[in-house]
């Protein structure tokens, strides 16, 4: 055995910071090259070379696996928690079905270097990886796919390089130990939910020569800053969104749990796709009369939003709109409103009172479904449908007046309503809805 150490210097720029790693590594016997770049002993010993250069002393064990993520890229896992993607060319793409080849030993990765030569991360690489804390990217990458490091608390920070052009959706949601993170002037494209959950992020800047993106007090904007694209989960108190916003981003604030009141600006017109989901500390919110919709899932699970005054200018209430918001109260749906989507307000078991528009023509499916405070509601004439589940769940209603209007009421639309009694006029779909199962009614 030669226990000679054999020193090599990695220089591994690490997510808060530059941190430098040494490989101290030790080698016996002969060595023999392997495909991938690497050297092993005789005794097994992995002798890793990337292309970068190491500092600070760290003895890498055997190799415990390897393979390949890629036509002409190659994987190694020591068994010290380093992992090298290394080769050129894209990585395979990868999903929730078609696992990455290490993800069985994901919780073993604790340090990852994507070499010179790699283009492309692909989707779903890295993902659930708890312990990863230290990532290297070399400026060969151009493109981190989708879900590539979501769900990795260990990251505090992470380095984008200047070659990257394209960051897709979640890549980093469910970071939660995430503080930082600068997008470089090479990112034209930013994907949906790209830092969405990421409870300690403080700040996302951006390089002052980005041509798409700019950032203002760490949130991020379009170039213009008329489209507010993502508000950092570990702010917290009040925001005022700046007068130039007119478009309120998909998911812009998801999961920012600190976040206790917002102020938009008069002039915003789009309120997106899961914008402020599970902002759980949200109390007050204005909605300007310039919106014309509230999109699916807006407001889903804002527990702590106790009211919210709907404008005459909005004509949609889109699904899941205020699902799961437990703290609210009251809702008057103005009569601007015409569609009210399915399950637009689910599980709002606080609601004792709600106020339906004159020009809805149908309740959706479980709209209201498990409404539990709800003690009474009026469906307004003109309303045609009330659909399958429209109210399950509203164990505390005793009483819903529906017009003959109605003229068609689905299936357990009234399910677990133990206490209710139907009011309608004789001879209506009310009365035969009632009569088919079992429910009182009272002629009116």
């Amino acid at each position: 055995m030669n226990d000679k150490k054999i020193s090599k210097r990695l220089i591994v720029a690490a997510l808060a910071g530059t941190m430098l790693f040494s490989f101290a590594m030790t080698g016996c016997g002969e060595d023999n090259k392997t495909d991938s770049g690497s050297k092993t002993t005789a005794s097994g010993t992995a002798e890793i070379q990337p292309s970068e250069e190491v500092s600070v002393n760290y003895t890498p064990g055997k190799i415990i696996d390897s393979g390949t993520c890629g036509v002409k890229v190659k994987w190694e896992l020591d068994e010290n928690g380093l992992l090298i993607i290394s080769g050129s060319g894209n990585m395979e793409k990868y999903d929730e079905e078609n696992n990455s080849p290490w993800y069985d030993k994901k919780d073993d990765v604790k340090t990852l270097l994507i070499d010179k030569g790699v283009t492309d991360i692909g989707d779903y690489a890295f993902c659930n990886s708890a312990n990863l804390t230290h990532v290297k990217i070399n400026d060969s990458v151009t493109a981190i796919g989708e879900y590539a490091f979501q769900g990795c608390p260990g990251l505090t920070g992470i380095t984008i390089p200047e070659s990257v052009t394209s960051i897709e959706r979640h890549i980093f949601s469910d970071c939660t130990g995430l503080t930082s993170i600068t997008i470089p002037d090479s990112v034209k494209k930013i994907g949906n939910w790209a830092f969405s959950n990421c409870t300690s992020l403080k700040s996302i800047d951006v390089s002052q020569g980005n041509s798409v993106y700019c950032s203002d007090n760490g949130v991020l904007f379009n170039k213009d800053k008329t489209t507010i694209y993502s508000y950092p989960g570990g702010k917290n108190g009040e925001y005022t969104i700046p007068d130039s916003v007119t478009s309120i981003g998909d998911s812009a604030f998801y999961g920012c749990i600190g976040l206790t009141g917002v102020k938009l600006p008069e002039g915003v017109t789009k309120i997106g796709d899961s914008a402020f989901v599970s902002c759980k500390g949200l109390t007050s919110i204005n909605i300007p009369n310039t919106v014309r919709k509230i999109q699916k899932w807006s407001f889903y699970e804002c527990t702590a939003l106790t009211g919210i005054v709907i404008p005459d200018s909005v004509t949609e209430i889109e699904y899941d709109s205020f699902d799961g918001c437990t703290g609210l109260t009251s809702i008057t749906i103005p009569d601007s409103v015409t569609i009210l989507g399915h399950s637009a307000f689910k599980g709002c078991s606080g609601l004792t009172s709600v106020t339906i528009s004159k020009n809805v023509t149908k309740i959706d499916e479980w709209t209201f479904d498990k409404c539990t405070s709800l003690k009474e509601v009026t469906i307004p004439d003109g309303v045609t449908d009330i659909n399958a589940n429209a109210f399950d769940g509203c164990t505390g209603l005793m009483s819903i007046t529906i017009p003959d209007s109605v003229t068609a009421i689905g299936n357990h639309a009234f399910k677990g309503c133990a206490n209710l009694t139907l009011h309608g006029k004789s001879g209506s779909a009310a009365e035969a809805y009632a009569k088919e199962n079992n429910i009182p009614f009272a002629a009116e």
